[in-house]
This record gives structure tokens, C-alpha cells and sequence, in this order.
């Protein structure tokens, strides 16, 4: 497990303990939390985990991944945010998909659902209806998918591939990092594929002004895209 993380301590204690909690052995797996520079670092012990903590600089989650990655010592690397929280039987389902699985050129997608009482108000329902921040809505169990369903909240793939293509760090927003990486995986022959048995929880609650200025870090983030991607991308909501 791979975690960067920036101030959310009651939400990345939630995680913790969630991952404290796992079918598997804890000998079976090991996380690795990067803390992003955050105002105060998370230095609790969590009963029954083993963490490594790791710190940087502000630098953005493309980087602390990275640096996560390269810490890991597993085949198997599970991406998860900080602020998903995931059932007891979450890592077990990773592990089986890749043991039946095990080509470097496959990684699986899980499904990412919303707590419940989230979709309460009308703005966070038409969020979810809108894709826009992941869009689930239409895909098949097993169903290969396109690098813009790249979503590193609960995603995973083996760890040679990410040290052989690891997420570009000019994206310093957490945005399109993994959009990114999607595309230059995808080119050389990577795949993808939907396993919404394998699910988790974004604990995350929109409101219009918090989305407003996701919004603004997504054009950023957006430009600097397309500027990588002259060839491929033509976004016509961008406006310098």
C-alpha cells in the first residue's frame, strides 16, 4: 500500500485503522504513508499496523508516490488516497485478481463509492452523476478500460511496472498525475480492467466552493496535460 497523505489526520487514522483490519496477515502486506509536508505530521501508532512514515517537502502526490514506490519492497502495489476507507476484505481481493493475473501488463480498478448520506444534497448528487470527479457510471465487471479511468484511489499493479514508468512529478496538483501516467501506460501495451467487487469508500463531502477551487487545480493541471500531450489531448474547456 501506497499513501500520500497531507493534512487529514482524523480521515488518514480512519484509513489506518480500516487497514489495520485486513483478512490477510499483517505479514502479508506493508504500507507505506508519505506525508506531503503537512502542517502537522501524522505520528500516531495505530494498534496492530505497521507503517513506514515517510515525509517531504510539499511537492504533490505524484511525487510522494513515487517515493512510496520506491520504498516498497512487494510485487504488488495498491494505490490508495488518504482519504478512502476500505472493507476488512479490500487487500485480499487485490491479491487474488493478481494471482490470477500475473502479467506486468495488467492491473485492476476498483470501485470507488460514495459514504452513506453523501448524495443528501443536490449538489453532491449531480457530482456524482457528472463524472467529473470518477466515472464509474456504465462500465462492466472485467471490462478493460482507458487510461482516463486511471484512478489512483483504488487501483493496482506490480511495482516493476511503476518503477519502470513512474507518475511524472511537474504535476504538483492532485489532478491529471494520474490521467498521465494512464496514457503512458497504456501506449506500450498496458491494461486495465474493472473489478467493482473490490470496493471502497470516498470520504470526501463537496461543497460548490470546494469544487470551485478543485476546479481551478484541475485546469492547471489540465494545461500542463495537454502541453505533454500536444499530439493527443485537445481540451476545449482549457482557457489560459
Amino acid at each position: 500500500m501506497v499513501i500520500p497523505t497531507r493534512d487529514r489526520r482524523d480521515l488518514l487514522h480512519q484509513c489506518l485503522e480500516r487497514l489495520a483490519d485486513q483478512s490477510l496477515s499483517a505479514s502479508d502486506y506493508e504500507i507505506i504513508l508519505v506525508d506531503d509536508g503537512s502542517r502537522s505530521p501524522f505520528t500516531e501508532t495505530i494498534s496492530g499496523i505497521d507503517a513506514r512514515y515517510l515525509s517531504q517537502t510539499p511537492s504533490g502526490p505524484a511525487t510522494a508516490r513515487n517515493r512510496g514506490v520506491r520504498a516498497a519492497t512487494g510485487d504488488i502495489v495498491v494505490l490508495l488516497g488518504d482519504d478512502i476507507l476500505v472493507p476488512r476484505d479490500f487487500l485480499e481481493k487485490h491479491g487474488q485478481w493478481h494471482a490470477e493475473h500475473p502479467s506486468p501488463n495488467e492491473g485492476m480498478l476498483g470501485m470507488i463509492d460514495w459514504p452513506a448520506g453523501y448524495l443528501s444534497s443536490s449538489y453532491m448528487k449531480w457530482l456524482d452523476r457528472s463524472g467529473l470527479q470518477f466515472g464509474y457510471r456504465g462500465l462492466e465487471p472485467g471490462q478493460a478500460l482507458r487510461y482516463y479511468h486511471f484512478y489512483s484511489s483504488n487501483l493496482s499493479l506490480k511495482r516493476s511496472v511503476l518503477r519502470e514508468y513512474p507518475f511524472d512529478e511537474d504535476f504538483r496538483d492532485a489532478a491529471f498525475e494520474d490521467t498521465d501516467l494512464g496514457l503512458r501506460l497504456e501506449r506500450p501495451g498496458f491494461h486495465l480492467f474493472f473489478e467493482p467487487d473490490c470496493r471502497a469508500e470516498h470520504h470526501h463531502l463537496y461543497t460548490l466552493e470546494d469544487s470551485c477551487a478543485h476546479r481551478r487545480r484541475v485546469g492547471r493541471a489540465g494545461v500542463l496535460f495537454q502541453q505533454k500531450h500536444r499530439s493527443f489531448a485537445n481540451f476545449k474547456w482549457i482557457r489560459k
